[in-house]
This record gives structure tokens, C-alpha cells and sequence, in this order.
């Protein structure tokens, strides 16, 4: 090999380390997905938010936070207060572990049950940002933000 050639593949050969090092604008975003993402806002209105839908008695969210962990798995935490029986309003604490994956500025939830339990499938998130994503299920948009 003559040392032009040899002098050609080192520079290439560097410019494809430094490309791959940097930041890839189109890297998968799951790894922007990681941390914890607050529930700011449902419908454009601040928690809590009355989730009865015209339903007898109220279903209130007071807070939800989806905690990502960037390989694809994430718990999602739900506070709200329940009284929707004949029974005295109590607060509930929910926990709920999902799987998900990113394509494109989709993200693709799985809530993840025990075997013979019965689950109700998550609806996908528009990622918007790096610190922001929506939920759009039936009438309610839920904005979630990472703090951070």
C-alpha cells in the first residue's frame, strides 16, 4: 500500500470515528427517552384533572409520572382520587410497568401483566422534543415534560 493511500484511509477513517462519536441527530430516541417525564397538563388544563367523562361519581388525576430507564422498559406511577363507588373519595397509587419502543417521533407503549391477568393495551406518545411527548387517548391529550 503506498502511503497516499495509506494517508486516504487513516483520514477516512477518522472522520468516520469523529462522525459516529458525535451526537447523531438521527440516532434512536430511545435514549433520549430516558429519565423521568412529569403528566403537566391534560386537555391544555393543570392537575388534577377530572377524568369522569360524565360518568356518576369522579375520577380525579392528581399526578402521573412515566420513569423511562432507556432499554426500553419504563414504570409509569398514577395518583388519583377515587369515587367513582358509593364509597367514601380515597386516594389510589397505581404502578404500572411498560414496555416500549421508539420509531420515528412514535412511541410505542406495552403494559406488561403477569401471566392470565387481563391488560388493556397503552395508547402511542408523539414525541415533540427531547424533554416532551403527548398522549392522545379518546378526548383527553396528556403532555408530559422532563424537568430536567
Amino acid at each position: 500500500m503506498t502511503p497516499l493511500r495509506i494517508r486516504r484511509l487513516v483520514t477516512v477513517t477518522l472522520i468516520l470515528t469523529a462522525a459516529t462519536s458525535c451526537h447523531n441527530a438521527l440516532a434512536p430516541v430511545d435514549a433520549v427517552l430516558e429519565g423521568t417525564y412529569v403528566l403537566t397538563t391534560v386537555n391544555g388544563m393543570a392537575l388534577p384533572a377530572d377524568l369522569s367523562n360524565g360518568d356518576p361519581g369522579r375520577l380525579i388525576l392528581l399526578s402521573e409520572t412515566i420513569h423511562f430507564n432507556g432499554a426500553g422498559g419504563a414504570i409509569d406511577d398514577v395518583t388519583e382520587r377515587d369515587s367513582l363507588s358509593s364509597a367514601p373519595a380515597q386516594v389510589v397509587f397505581g404502578t404500572i410497568e411498560l414496555s416500549y419502543h421508539v420509531d420515528g417521533s412514535v412511541v410505542h407503549f406495552k403494559v406488561l401483566c403477569g401471566p392470565g391477568a387481563s391488560c388493556t393495551q397503552s395508547p402511542d406518545a408523539t414525541i415533540i422534543d427531547a424533554k416532551d411527548f403527548v398522549i392522545q387517548n379518546g378526548v383527553y391529550t396528556y403532555d408530559f415534560h422532563n424537568p430536567r
